[in-house]
């Protein structure tokens, strides 16, 4: 009796070890999509732009000053820039962008219809004259190139105003109605813009090999317990 005990528990460690070796291989198999916003197209320049999260759920809105390019949209490089794939190189469910600029000092206002939870801004076209300060928020670089964080200031250092100038950072907290990300961003010429996106962190539906490896644990332990009994 107590010979069956010991190996119907050994038979539930081993498929308990099987599972986590699973789950280890299918984290490292590749990087996680990306939700990024689905960015309405705006040709005119008047420092605000709209688009949707969530496959169309939560609509985001900016608020930019009314300058130079700010406020339309274009083609995004996410997955290729050098400041984001780190991150977005799994890929990204909309790859395009709006622009946010200044003229001096500007606060940059991001709103959502509803909370979103730890939001990543990904940021690229800066410049090394400028600088955003996202003074109370939160905020933990993740991938970077001519970019440098220190406490809540992002600095350009390097930077010459390119697709892989920027960074992706994540804002920590809860952001939504009322609780926009705001952040304050300045240039010493007259005038400056980037690029940028918010995304969320999509969660991945279990691929066949995932599934099928799950079926073969469950039906290794069904196979010890029989010999166990038999026994």
């Amino acid at each position: 009796m107590h010979r069956l005990i010991l190996i119907r528990r050994r038979s539930v460690l081993h498929g308990l070890a099987l599972l986590a070796a699973l789950g280890l291989t299918t984290a490292e198999a590749g990087a996680q999509v990306l939700d990024t916003v689905n960015w309405a197209a705006d040709s005119v320049p008047d420092g605000t732009g709209t688009g949707t999260l969530a496959g169309g759920s939560i609509a985001v809105t900016y608020s930019s000053v009314a300058a130079g390019n700010s406020g339309i949209t274009i083609p995004g490089n996410w997955v290729a820039s050098q400041a984001t794939n780190g991150v977005a190189g799994g890929g990204v469910t909309n790859n395009t962008s709006g622009v946010l600029g200044t003229t001096g000092l500007f606060t940059e206002i991001i709103t959502f219809s509803q909370n979103v939870t730890n939001p990543l801004l990904l940021v690229n076209f800066a410049d090394s004259t400028s600088s955003m300060n996202f003074g109370g928020n939160s905020i933990v670089f993740l991938d970077s190139n001519n970019a440098q964080l220190s406490g809540s200031l992002v600095t350009f250092n390097g930077a010459t105003n390119s697709t892989n100038d920027g960074f992706a950072a994540r804002l920590v907290g809860v952001y939504g109605p009322g609780n926009p990300i705001s952040f304050a961003y300045s240039t010493a010429v007259n005038f400056d813009s980037v690029g940028f996106t918010i995304g969320l962190q999509a969660v991945p539906e279990p691929s066949v090999p995932v599934l099928a490896g799950v079926a073969g644990v469950f039906g290794i332990l069904i196979q010890r317990r029989r010999r166990a009994r038999a026994a």
